[in-house]
């Protein structure tokens, strides 16, 4: 038998759920290090509020220029890399093609933030609806799918489906967005990470801290697979470009 039938029949080593390369090493990421080397990853500095990275905006005394002019609800918000080439398409990837065969790499990743950044091991995970016209559209919503798995692989409580949008039909898509509780009480003395694709102005996620801090919530956290570049900048590499 040749070497590649055997291969083909008795795979020896995992690939890239990606490319489909080799992963020369065991990783439970199950992304090769040529898929990884293309993801932006965020790192110090970095805004101490929005995660952003300094590459993205001037940070200030520990914040960039946006947080710097408006206040959030949410304490922190982390990301695993900047929404942009590669790790926008894997975004879009699992938001609307159902590549539900990422989410597990996907939730790797956003483990090793949390474990960097929010080592509280009895934090309530909290996904941020989507609009249910876009839930109906797709099918399913990806975001509660991260999240559930997420709590799975740490080993953290999921509350799904208490937060949610009000009156959303009737909410325009340019307005930030409304949300209410079904059951307030049990987000009362809890440490919340609210979960979302991606971070852009953070004004959905602060609306969604201020409804669970005015429940009785300890504090409020953001974690997403991305954040967003400021208005007017675009990423290019390791610079930043205004235009």
């Amino acid at each position: 038998m040749t070497a590649f039938w055997q291969e083909f029949f008795f795979p020896s080593r995992a690939r890239c759920i990606i490319c489909g390369r080799l992963l020369s090493r065991k990783t439970e990421f199950k992304l090769c290090s040529h898929c990884l080397a293309q993801l932006n990853f965020t790192g110090e500095p970095l805004c101490q509020t929005c995660g952003r990275p300094l590459r993205l905006a001037a940070i200030e005394r520990g914040k960039c220029a946006l947080c710097r002019q408006q206040s959030y609800y949410f304490t922190q918000a982390r990301a695993v890399a900047v929404y942009e080439g590669f790790w926008r398409e894997c975004i879009h990837m699992i938001k609307y093609f159902h590549r539900h065969d990422l989410v597990e790499p996907m939730v790797g990743l956003l483990a090793q933030v949390y474990k960097n950044y929010f080592p509280d091991g009895d934090a309530l995970l909290v996904p941020i609806p989507v609009r249910p016209d876009r839930k109906a559209r797709r099918g399913y919503d990806h975001v509660q799918i991260l999240a559930l798995e997420l709590g799975r692989r740490l080993n953290l409580l999921v509350e799904s489906g208490n937060l949610y949008l009000k009156d959303a039909g009737r909410q325009p898509l340019a307005e930030v967005l409304t949300f209410a509780l079904h059951q307030p009480a049990v987000f009362r003395d809890r440490h919340i990470v609210l979960i979302d694709d991606i971070l852009t102005t953070g004004r959905t996620a602060s609306e969604c801290a201020r409804i669970l801090l005015n429940a009785g919530a300890e504090r409020v956290d953001v974690l997403t697979l991305a954040v967003g570049t400021l208005e007017g900048q675009v990423s290019v590499g390791k610079a930043t470009v205004r235009r």
